[in-house]
């Protein structure tokens, strides 16, 4: 089928976008701009449908041949049976003809949806279906005979992988403890073991930071006579006898 859309109306593209649904067998091929090579093409059609291995850098670059048979298998094992190719106006004779040769090995209904302003971009594009093999479509004008033609947007269909933080719930069992995992265990092993601070050793103050004030600084202990015992427990004399009044 040929779409002719004459006004470049923005509402097509969206509805073609929309219609795509990888999952059940319908996908929206956008080519590349600027680019005329058959491979290409064939990449885009792989990352419409949601393969896009071949992206990765560590991934061999493909040639035409292997772009196009790795579509071809693609396309019987995730059982594609309708596909629309966007800007079907840019398209050479040889990227017509590849997709062409596409539809008669799998079997799959091509759309191609062009912009043709002019007579003679029309005129233009006949030519090269013809040249490529593609002499036998239907075509169809007007954005609300097109929007028809393409059908309603996909229900219920996921972009991708939700960017969510799943939180495990902890349990409120007063048994259950935290147990620390191998890589913390791991790192506390090789943290170098230091003595426990002692009386002895721990510092009575910790030294002020570098750069602290000098009214920040702790000051020094007086030097007191040595309490009753009673007063060292927080204990007051009675009245106002003095500590000849305190029971010894």
């Amino acid at each position: 089928m040929l779409l002719l859309d004459s006004d470049d109306d923005h509402s097509v593209h969206k509805a073609a976008y929309q219609w795509a649904d990888p999952a059940r067998g319908r996908v929206t091929t956008d080519p590349t701009p600027h680019t005329t090579s058959p491979a290409y093409l064939a990449l885009d059609a792989l990352r419409a449908m949601v393969r896009s291995g071949f992206s990765r850098p560590e991934a061999e670059r493909m040639s035409t041949e292997p772009a196009w048979r790795a579509v071809t298998r693609w396309t019987l094992v995730c059982d594609l049976r309708e596909a629309i190719v966007l800007r079907a106006h840019c398209l050479t004779v040889e990227r017509l003809r590849r997709l062409g040769a596409w539809c008669d090995a799998t079997g799959i209904r091509l759309t191609l949806l062009a912009h043709v302003p002019e007579q003679a971009d029309e005129q233009r594009l006949r030519m090269r279906l013809q040249d490529a093999g593609l002499t036998d479509v239907m075509t169809l004008r007007g954005t609300p005979a097109i929007i028809d033609a393409i059908g309603p947007a996909a229900s219920g269909r996921r972009y991708g992988r939700p960017h969510m933080i799943m939180l495990i719930r902890c349990p409120r069992c007063p048994a259950a403890r935290w147990q620390p995992s191998a890589r913390t265990a791991g790192a506390a092993r090789m943290r170098p073991t230091s003595p426990t601070p002692t009386a002895s050793t721990a510092p009575a103050t910790p030294p002020p930071a570098p750069g602290w004030p000098a009214r920040w600084r702790p000051s020094r202990p007086q030097l007191r006579s040595p309490s009753p015992p009673g007063r060292a427990h927080g204990l007051q004399p009675p009245g106002d006898q003095g500590f000849a009044a305190w029971p010894a």
